[in-house]
């Protein structure tokens, strides 16, 4: 009695969903290739991804200056892919990736710049000298709230 001990990858088994998905990917990355051939040379690889969802064509970059550049030649790239798709394709939308591999930018995270404690405590001795009472209490709650949120 022999053992087999060759490796099967996990697409050699017969595998309906597995299928499917190499098959969506197969097909977007045709739809990049023509999107790509659409577009000047200088400007086509600054397209990462490509999704056609009902009627919108969504286009992922890697920055919002290259977004922008993007955004003049949408009728070329919609016309370029009418060809392939069944259904009408009108819609452009163009993302901006995220860089980090957490799928929030360190950008995008910034921490509040609270005031000192001896600062908070002159916007609450303030108020109570403000004879506006709408003023006076805008004024305690926000001191009330940077005192929250500098413990």
């Amino acid at each position: 009695m022999t053992k087999n001990s060759a490796f099967k990858s996990a697409t050699a088994y017969p595998n309906r969903t597995m299928a499917f998905l190499l098959d969506k990917i197969s097909q977007q990355q045709l739809l990049l290739q023509k999107l790509r051939a659409a577009l000047p040379p200088a400007l086509a690889g600054h397209i990462s991804h490509c999704v056609v969802n009902d009627k919108t064509l969504l286009i992922y970059t890697k920055s919002t200056s290259w977004a922008s550049v993007l955004r003049f030649h949408d009728q070329a790239l919609l016309n370029a892919i009418a060809a392939l798709t069944q259904r009408t394709v009108n819609v452009l939308k163009i993302k901006v990736l995220l860089e980090s591999g957490s799928g929030i930018s360190q950008s995008a995270v910034r921490k509040a710049k609270v005031p000192s404690q001896e600062a908070i405590e002159i916007i609450r001795n303030q108020s109570q000298s403000v004879s506006d009472d709408q003023l006076q209490q805008a004024l305690i709650k926000l001191a009330t709230t940077l005192k929250k949120v500098s413990q």
